[in-house]
């Protein structure tokens, strides 16, 4: 049975990462001309919202 979580609260990260971590994993995916990812995004196309894209990695919560 799951807890139904009050308005306005959020779950805690599932483990944390530093935003030089998530930026720097940017930097290397662009570097090596990385592909689409299972969600079929480009770079190109996650360059379009780059800090909210990179906002959002790092942000990540876990579903469990």
């Amino acid at each position: 049975m799951t807890r139904e979580e009050p308005a306005g609260e959020s779950k805690p990260k599932s483990f944390e990462i530093s935003k030089w971590a998530v930026w720097n994993a940017y930097r290397r995916v662009k570097a090596n001309k990385g592909g689409a990812g299972v969600d079929g995004e480009s770079i190109e196309e996650f360059e379009e919202n780059l800090q909210g894209n990179l906002y959002k990695l790092w942000n990540v919560r876990s579903e469990c």
